[in-house]
């Protein structure tokens, strides 16, 4: 996929020169490194036209494992409130109960609901 970026109405003003330097197409690179199900990300770029240098890049969590987080929290969680773990139908619950709260939107929210709640 090539997609030129336009330059927005602010930056018309600009001199050649640095129009130039802001011009740049966004392409589409597919990751050689596996992620945990050996699914490959795909990266925007941006080169800029002029010189072909890269002028931007968003690469977080390119191999996927970042976001594998679940069996951590869920150890961790089970350490916060061990009462609450002490069975296996206690410890699904509380799993439940605690991944439910990453809706909320931050961390804060999902550990003051827990608190409140256990």
């Amino acid at each position: 996929m090539r997609e030129r970026l336009t330059l927005s109405p602010e930056a018309e003003n600009l001199p050649h020169e640095a129009k130039e330097a802001l011009t740049f197409e966004c392409k589409k690179v597919t990751s050689k490194l596996d992620g945990p199900n050996g699914e490959h990300a795909d990266l925007s770029v941006a080169v800029a036209e002029k010189d072909g240098n890269l002028r931007h890049v968003n690469f977080w969590d390119l191999d996927k494992t970042l976001l594998v987080a679940e069996p951590i929290h869920a150890k961790a969680v089970e350490q916060i409130f061990p009462e609450n773990a002490k069975t296996d139908e206690l410890r699904s619950e509380l799993h439940k109960v605690y991944f439910d709260g990453f809706k909320l939107g931050n961390s804060f929210r999902e550990w003051d609901r827990m608190w409140r709640i256990y």
